[in-house]
């Protein structure tokens, strides 16, 4: 076998192979560490943003108004649970969506869709500030809007629209007026009835201060003065209000009160 003879090529090619896989460079520790720190550093990062993020939605949950953010176009970035409970919307019709666009998946709950869709469209103009106004709901609930530019590094990134829910907050606001209504008329008519006796200023102050409370169009107060015959007797009136009745309406209504 060793005075088989090996062509010359072969003879060279061998040994050049064997100092290439000689000379291959060793993977440099030096790099290798600087790997390892930036891999540390991203896990890190990446950490906490997802912490960030955690507490953003914590945030946007625990409030308990509903809470609409949007990009400077207008289109949605993120919301809370409250949104979608306030205007009845699923969160895959509100995810991405455009604002403008939720007013009309939403038409049948507002009372104005087109009104508040031009609202929005100029909130939406608007280089910054805030905003407030009154959602009237079709079935009678009333929502605040609140809206206001949201910044990141000096630019304006969209707006943060808040939602809240007024309707028991002015029912019973319209109880206390109601209530200082009632105690105004009574001292208004007790102020009057201790200053004078005339009948006929008796009456008018009565109905008047009635009129106001009640928010009735029109009132009338029938007075029918007692003569010593049974069938005599003079009928007085007071009427009230912005919008008094026809003289047969108004007849009508005396013939009842007399009754």
């Amino acid at each position: 076998m060793s005075d088989i003879p090996i062509p010359a090529p072969l003879r060279r090619q061998g040994p050049a192979r064997a100092r290439k896989a000689r000379a291959a460079p060793a993977p440099d520790a030096a790099l290798e560490g600087e790997l390892a720190q930036l891999r540390a550093l991203l896990a890190a990062r990446t950490a906490e943003l997802e912490a960030a993020l955690a507490v953003k939605h914590a945030t946007l949950e625990s409030t308990a108004d509903g809470i609409l953010i949007t990009d400077e176009h207008g289109r949605v970035v993120a919301h809370n649970e409250k949104y979608l409970q306030l205007w009845g919307l699923a969160r895959a019709e509100v995810d991405a969506a455009l604002h403008a666009d939720l007013i009309g998946l939403a038409q049948g709950r507002s009372r104005h869709p087109a009104s508040l869709r031009e609202r929005l469209a100029q909130i939406q103009a608007l280089p910054s500030g805030e905003t407030l106004d009154r959602v009237e709901l079709a079935g009678g609930r009333v929502l605040e809007q609140f809206s206001s530019a949201h910044w990141i590094a000096g630019r304006r990134a969209g707006r943060v629209w808040s939602y809240r829910d007024i309707t028991a907050q002015l029912r019973a606001e319209d109880a206390l007026r109601d209530d200082a209504g009632v105690f105004d008329f009574l001292n208004r008519t007790g102020a009057t009835m201790a200053a004078t006796l005339d009948i006929a200023t008796l009456m008018q102050t009565v109905i008047d201060a009635a009129t106001q409370v009640s928010g009735a169009a029109f009132g009338a107060f029938f007075h029918r003065a007692q003569a010593q015959a049974a069938d005599a007797g003079e009928t007085m009136c007071a009427l009230a209000g912005p919008a008094p009745p026809p003289p047969d309406r108004l007849r009508a209504l005396e013939l009842r009160a007399a009754a």
